[in-house]
């Protein structure tokens, strides 16, 4: 079970850091991956990256937010607290983190990865101010996001809720992949809003409910969905057809064939859509 996950906050008993005086522990926790025995990491990637080749898709590699570390260590509820209290404390845990994260991607670049995903679903106006996100955050983002372009890799920026307010911070700091367009709930991120403003500089992905239709409707229902989002975020090129989060095991296995079948027929350039 990896440490730093989103899944552990809830059963966390005590913060790993309360004080400045805990920080240097997280240089034992969040060590060097290149001090580890590298051999079957580098295998993998080397079969990963002929498989890529050989299907003409580009490699992915994933990395941990600086943030979500931190998240763990502090704890969830406390570090909201913290980073009015002390905000020098959180500032420097996530330096110390970020130091982590950089140390993983430049592994991953070294070995030629296509793409960089990064979940910056904990960086948004579900937990923080805008000013919080944007003093805090985002510039950890900016800096991986210049790494990546810097060894010719594009970034991927994976967010759900919240994430309105920065659409145009993430055009500016060069992301070149934008999901997942989830516009559930108040703070939803609308496909819509986010094709008008930065779809001619991001490439955006998502936007389609994966508990609508696929828990209660029709393979029908999944093809009106399936066109409903592709008139509108298609045209001009620079979107993937994606659901907005997994699918889970209510989705029914027909709808979710008929989204494949569907998205691979009218998911193409030059676009030609039906009108019903």
């Amino acid at each position: 079970m990896p440490l730093a996950a989103d899944h552990l906050w809830a059963r966390t008993v005590e913060p790993l850091i309360k004080t400045e005086a805990d920080l240097d522990a997280l240089d034992y926790i969040l060590y060097d991956p290149c001090q580890l025995n590298l051999d079957s990491f580098r295998e993998q990637t080397a079969y990963y990256k002929r498989e890529a080749q050989r299907l003409a898709v580009p490699l992915m590699g994933s990395i941990t937010a600086a943030p979500n570390a931190v998240f763990c260590f502090l704890g969830a509820k406390e570090i909201m607290l913290t980073i009015r209290d002390d905000p020098e404390l959180v500032r420097e845990a996530l330096q110390r983190a970020q130091a982590w994260t950089r140390a993983n991607l430049e592994l991953l670049l070294e070995f030629g990865v296509d793409l960089v995903y990064y979940s910056g679903c904990y960086e948004t106006v579900d937990f923080w101010s805008p000013t919080d996100v944007r003093e805090f955050f985002l510039p950890l983002v900016a800096e991986l996001v210049e790494i990546s372009h810097q060894a010719g890799a594009k970034f991927h920026y994976f967010t759900q809720t919240g994430s309105m307010p920065f659409l145009n911070d993430y055009a500016q700091m060069g992301v070149d992949v934008l999901s997942a367009l989830d516009n559930y709930g108040t703070n939803g991120t609308d496909p819509v809003a986010a094709k008008r403003l930065i779809g001619d500089q991001v490439c955006l992905m998502g936007g389609i409910d994966p508990r609508e239709p696929f828990e209660q409707g029709s393979p029908e229902d999944v093809r009106r969905a399936v066109l409903e989002m592709l008139r509108v975020m298609a045209p001009g090129g620079g979107y993937i057809l994606s659901t907005t989060g997994s699918l889970w095991a209510p989705a029914q296995l027909e709808n979710i064939r008929a989204f494949i079948k569907w998205g691979l027929q009218y998911g193409k350039y030059p676009l030609d859509l039906p009108q019903a």
